[in-house]
């Protein structure tokens, strides 16, 4: 990831990424606050957020999985 900007849906900035690079063997928590955009980044990663800008380099969707936590209403 680089310069990653994600967007709230008014196109407002909800959180930015300078710089980061994962290794694809390698294991990582993600820990922050609720309501931070942890989520929202895995959304952007797995290509199912449009309001993101910068660059995202990953291997072919078919080749990840993501396995989300229930929406409850």
């Amino acid at each position: 990831l680089s310069e990653l900007q994600v967007l709230f849906p008014e196109g407002h900035l909800m959180s930015q990424v300078k710089d980061i690079n994962l290794q694809g063997s390698q294991r990582y928590l993600l820990s922050a606050p609720s309501g931070s955009g942890k989520s929202t980044l895995f959304k952007v990663l797995f290509d199912l957020w449009p309001k993101a800008q910068g660059m995202i380099q990953h291997p072919p969707l078919k080749n990840m999985f993501l396995l989300s936590i229930p929406i409850y209403m």
